[in-house]
């Protein structure tokens, strides 16, 4: 069964909520929240924008999504704050030094990172190839005579095409994850 698109979702849920009441649906929602995911019901009704959660555990900005990603991987905010500058709806890859070898290594890492960025920002680890790439020429890892094959060898950690976006797997999250972790290690030694 394929999923249904958010679009014919939300019209589904706007009209069985149309008849209720504005409080009502409120109370609807939050419900409907507690039973899907009750850990989170209590983000439900804040002026955050949807998925974002507004304060507490300082996961400010944070989609709910990325800090499920945190838990599961053990990715502190610290450690999302040495390589990423998070504000409400997005978060940027800081100008880090990427732990690779080489140019091919940290061309892969940053195609990762991208993905990462998105998933904090969006909920969503997908991302268009024109943003990877401009990480990669500010970390001074894009070469243009080798770009191409060295895309083609980045394995299982990422779906899609140049054309059509990518997005990052299971393994390219896990991958993700440590990622950060060693950016960040690596920065917190060098203090």
């Amino acid at each position: 069964m394929e999923k249904p698109s958010l679009l014919e979702v939300v019209n589904k849920v706007v009209a069985a909520l149309e008849p209720f009441s504005p409080d009502e649906r409120k109370r609807i929602i939050k419900a409907s929240l507690t039973v899907l995911e009750p850990d989170e019901a209590a983000v439900a009704g804040s002026s955050a924008s949807p998925g974002s959660v507004e304060s507490g555990g300082g996961l400010e900005n944070i989609h709910q999504a990325a800090q499920r990603w945190m838990k599961n991987y053990g990715v502190t905010r610290e450690e999302l704050d040495q390589v990423f500058h998070i504000e409400s709806g997005s978060a940027t890859v800081l100008s880090v030094e990427l732990p690779g070898s080489n140019k091919r290594a940290n061309t892969h890492s940053a195609y990762v990172l991208v993905g990462i960025a998105s998933l904090i920002a969006t909920g969503d680890a997908s991302f268009d190839d024109k943003t990877a790439r401009a990480l990669c020429e500010t970390l001074g890892c894009y070469d243009p005579n080798n770009h191409a094959s060295t895309m083609k060898e980045i394995g299982s950690v990422l779906n899609g095409s140049k054309g059509t976006g990518y997005k990052l797997t299971a393994p390219g999250q896990r991958e993700g994850a440590l990622l950060i972790k060693k950016i960040a290690s690596r920065l917190t030694e060098a203090e």
